[in-house]
């Protein structure tokens, strides 16, 4: 399966294009796709890092019990 449909509209309009033009232009559409999630989530992390450094750790424990809490009523029911 491809990793995102918007490459089908390239292959059909490099139909004409021969079988290695086609994998040339998947391999540049995948590389630029990992390329770009990987941005986005070392920019996700790098924001997430310095906002996390502001809280206080106390508020962590709160968060941990909340969610087991809420994971042990979602199993219970």
């Amino acid at each position: 399966m491809l990793p995102d449909f918007a490459i089908i509209p390239l292959l059909l309009t490099g139909s004409t294009l021969s079988s290695q033009q086609i994998g040339v232009i998947i391999a540049v559409f995948i590389s630029v796709g990992v390329a770009t999630l990987l941005a986005v989530v070392a920019a996700a992390s790098l924001i997430a890092d310095f906002a996390l450094k502001k809280v206080n750790p106390a508020y962590f424990d709160y968060l941990v019990s909340f969610l087991l809490f809420i994971t042990a009523v979602f199993v219970y029911f």
